[in-house]
């Protein structure tokens, strides 16, 4: 998957392989989520002298060279200390970026009924897995147009 960026990246001195992008990873009973392929790129700027800005310039101008603008994306991932970005194909950021909301709304219903009220971690916490689902089911019945 785009190994010339990734030789160009390595020639720079930044780290660039092979990964995947987990999204919307919960368990309510069945485990859901996905795995995106992508590339991940790692740079040190201490290491490499080259920015995060320039680190953007050097992907977004490979990626028009070889006409794949439309089709990739550079997402960005914070970091403290490095500049770290995934380049995905577009399609696959929108999904991702989809499960990962519906992770967090069951998620964070799970969590506050578990807080409002400790019981409901009785009976493997079947309300709080309710909960979520009726956040998800809320979530999901906004997300449809009228």
């Amino acid at each position: 998957m785009l190994e010339n960026l990734q030789n160009i990246l390595h020639a720079a001195g930044i780290e660039a392989h092979e990964t995947v992008r987990a999204a919307g990873l919960y368990y309510d009973g069945a485990q859901h989520g996905e795995l995106f392929p992508c590339i991940l790129v790692c740079n040190d700027y201490h290491t490499t002298g080259i920015s995060g800005a320039d680190l953007d310039n050097i992907i977004s101008r490979y990626l028009r060279r070889a006409k794949l603008a439309d089709i990739y994306a550079i997402e960005h991932c914070g970091h403290q200390y490095y500049n770290i970005r995934r380049v995905i194909l577009r399609s696959d950021l929108c999904s991702a970026k989809h499960l990962d909301k519906v992770s967090e709304t069951f998620l964070n219903a799970f969590w506050q009924c578990l807080h409002d009220d400790p019981s409901a971690r009785e009976n493997d916490a079947e309300r709080a897995r309710i909960a979520g689902r009726m956040a998800v089911s809320a979530l999901t019945a906004e997300e449809v147009p009228a």
